[in-house]
């Protein structure tokens, strides 16, 4: 079946216009998501009649060029502009469809109804509407046996555990809207009707037009999980009844820092202005709370995590640096004044803070390190809007001369990821890299960081790639995690390393799947696991890519 309830938690693909997506899985779609921070079940089957007897389309392998997916006589595609998936399936004979859906992970209260030629289902606010040339239609329960005589009930409306189906005419093409009303359902319909199939599916495919590969759909998905407010969610929400995880679907500061360097590179411009701008609005008093939803209310959190504060304030530099938007950094400097503020204050009255992976509670390098590169970057920030803010940079000066006695390891002449009551944790790990690039706090070149670097690749570095640290069992056995690997291509290249730089990134990109979309982690094939795609993910690889290419010799 090209459509059909999915079991596998990871996805395949992601396909929409970051108003409206949908996530396919194998060849099957498994959710929608409207608002995109929020996954709503679907199944929706298509068949033909052929000789009377009902065939369900059942492809093997699906295919996208430019946005646009394609599959046995059928074509799929989410609408550049409008909250609309549309389906053209290439049949001689009459078409049959079935369709339930799970709207907002509830089925008590969940309704279909058929009115003014829509096949509607709803839940309070949220719509999904369904246009097609109809010939029979039913709305209710256990319909699969009506389609399987050929003849439907024409029942109207049904609620709770609900499904539909119709019998449509041959070569039909579909459409499905999302909307938070009847009206704006039926009003995208009438709009979509007017322009047709050939010219959405022109205008969608032009609008992602460019380079194949990993870079394109890189941008792609970055684009897809950035929603109206700016913010930009981890990754398409996988699992939304939290059984496997403690949901993806939201935003973190630490991720969309690295999301807006990336944004820069690809030269979405506005993309990252709105991030950042979204991030400094939901920050309190100087500091993030762990994740938010997209508008910005929080989101559940179980510690303090103090690196995303330097991580935003670097991500604002690096913004400023590439644009030289004097604008947008006079606009946002309050921001960076309390967050320097907060770190300022946080040194001076120590506590407690949890690691990068948000699993250790104590004082770890990389905090520390996205601590100086924030407060630098804040400094810089100061001098070129002409305000004497030296106090920031005293600090971190101060801060680094602690920093190499307190995580410095004297036998091994290797940095260490945490002090926790008062000892040194050696255990080997990636994050320790971001007190090079892109912190600074040690410089990339200094003798213990290439020393650090070369045991972590000892140690983390396998076949397919890097992992997170030695004895990770997140989810239950640790996988590989691309953007590790590409994290330690970056340091590479940050030493001029160009070989070796190469060859991680080589490896990033093995761990995409055939839709060039990169996962949170891979098993020892490449194959993808857990969250898919992630963001975090393509903006580790691109910043690494672009990394790359300033270690090749100029012409």
């Amino acid at each position: 079946m090209i459509f059909g309830y999915e079991q596998d938690l990871a996805y395949s693909a992601l396909l929409g216009n970051g108003k409206f997506n949908a996530a396919l899985a194998a060849t099957r779609f498994s959710r929608l998501f409207y608002p995109i921070d929020v996954a709503h079940d679907i199944r929706l089957r298509l068949g033909a009649y052929v000789k009377d007897e009902l065939e369900w389309l059942e492809p093997d392998s699906v295919s996208m060029k430019d946005a646009v997916f394609e599959t046995k006589g059928l074509q799929f595609f989410i609408d550049s502009t409008e909250p609309v998936l549309s389906i053209r399936l290439k049949s001689q004979n009459p078409v049959a469809l079935h369709w339930a859906m799970r709207i907002q992970c509830s089925t008590n209260e969940n309704s279909v109804q058929f009115t003014n030629g829509i096949l509607a289902f709803f839940k309070r606010n949220t719509w999904f509407g369904l246009k097609a040339p109809f010939t029979q239609h039913a709305c209710g329960h256990g319909l699969e046996e009506q389609l399987e005589r050929g003849k439907l009930d024409g029942s109207e409306v049904a609620m709770r555990d609900c499904e539909s189906a119709a019998i449509l005419e041959p070569n039909p093409e579909i459409f499905l809207a999302a909307g938070d009303s009847l009206k704006s359902v039926t009003d995208t319909l009438k709009r979509v009707h007017y322009v047709g199939f050939d010219e959405m599916i022109f205008r969608t495919a032009e609008s992602w037009k460019g380079p194949e590969g990993l870079l394109k759909s890189s941008a792609y998905v970055l684009a897809l999980l950035q929603g109206d407010t700016g913010a930009v969610l981890a990754a398409p929400e996988f699992d939304p009844e939290y059984r496997y995880s403690g949901g993806y679907g939201y935003c973190w500061p630490r991720d969309a820092s690295y999301v807006a360097r990336a944004y820069d590179l690809l030269g979405m411009e506005r993309r990252s202005d709105a991030l950042l701008t979204w991030l400094a609005s939901v920050g309190h008093k100087g500091n993030f709370n762990q994740r938010y939803y997209l508008d910005g209310t929080l989101g559940p959190a179980w510690s303090n995590q103090i690196d995303q504060i330097g991580a935003f304030i670097w991500a604002l530099e690096q913004h400023h640096s590439a644009y030289l938007d004097s604008g947008l950094l006079k606009k946002l400097f309050w921001s960076v004044e309390e967050n320097a503020r907060y770190l300022v204050d946080f040194l001076y009255s120590p506590g407690l803070t949890v690691d990068l992976w948000e699993e250790r509670s104590g004082v770890h390098a990389y905090s520390c390190a996205s601590i100086y590169g924030g407060l630098k970057s804040a400094h810089r920030m100061a001098e070129f809007l002409g305000f004497e803010r030296d106090n920031w940079n005293d600090v971190a000066e101060e801060l680094k001369k602690e920093f190499v006695k307190l995580f410095s390891e004297p036998e091994e002449g290797v940095f260490v990821r945490t002090v926790a009551s008062d000892k040194q944790d050696p255990t080997p790990d990636s994050s320790i890299l971001g007190i090079a690039v892109p912190f600074g706090i040690i410089e990339p070149n200094d003798s213990r960081m290439r020393k650090t670097a070369e045991a972590l690749e000892k140690e983390l570095l396998g076949e397919n790639g890097m992992m997170r640290y030695a004895g990770d069992k997140y989810p239950k056995e640790g996988g590989v995690w691309p953007l590790c690997t590409a994290w330690l291509s970056w340091y590479y290249s940050s030493i001029g390393e160009r070989e070796k730089a190469e060859k991680l990134l080589g490896l990033v990109e093995k761990s995409a799947n055939s839709f060039f979309f990169l996962p949170e982690q891979t098993n020892p094939d490449f194959s993808p696991r857990w969250a898919l795609p992630l963001a975090w993910s393509h903006s580790m690889y691109l910043i690494a890519k672009d990394a790359l290419k300033k270690t090749e010799p100029k012409q």
